[in-house]
């Protein structure tokens, strides 16, 4: 259902210190490749490795 499926770990520390450091969540979503939802879900829920379903 989520394109998120394919962020790597270190793309998600990297969305991290992007957040910390105040870039706009739109930059980091395009940069990742992902919707505004689904970057406030990867951002929410924590490490990739706990939500990816291919990781299951």
């Amino acid at each position: 259902m989520y394109s998120t499926s394919r962020i790597s770990r270190e793309q998600w520390e990297s969305a991290q210190r992007d957040m910390e450091a105040g870039v706009p969540k739109t930059v980091i979503a395009k940069r990742l490749g992902v919707g505004r939802p689904s970057l406030y879900r990867l951002l929410n829920e924590g490490p990739p490795e706990f939500w990816l379903p291919h990781r299951l």
